[in-house]
């Protein structure tokens, strides 16, 4: 038996549901073993501008003992943001350095609760 969005409990977030339905579209029709386990979940606070983030920020990974690699951007190089004419705040990616895989991101800046829900790190 499956649920899923709202009623399954956890995060009541419209991404959440859309990747609930991910897992069961895998599992039904593919035959496959996906679950919830280790998801990242995006979170906003609503602040002007927002702050989002999801996955692991670089405390958390040197922490972990990780080696890690970052880059940054500042809102003036986004174009929603230039067509906004809202450049304050930036975007950052933590780099797993071995693998390359994206550990996680934060986002200041105008709509960052939406950017941040794209940038799931897995």
């Amino acid at each position: 038996m499956y649920a899923i969005g709202d009623v399954k409990g956890g995060p009541a977030f419209t991404h959440i549901s859309y990747d609930d339905f991910r897992i069961l579209r895998e599992n039904w029709l593919n035959g496959g073993t996906a679950t919830t386990d280790g998801r990242p979940v995006p979170n906003c606070m609503y602040i002007d501008p927002q702050l989002a983030t999801v996955g692991i920020n670089e405390t958390e990974a040197q922490k972990r003992g990780m080696t890690t690699a970052w880059r940054s951007l500042p809102m003036t190089g986004v174009a929603r943001a230039q067509e906004m004419s809202e450049t304050r705040g930036f975007m950052k990616a933590i780099v797993d350095a071995k693998t390359q895989q994206i550990l996680g991101c934060t986002i200041l800046g105008v709509e960052g609760g939406s950017s941040c829900r794209c940038c799931r790190s897995r």
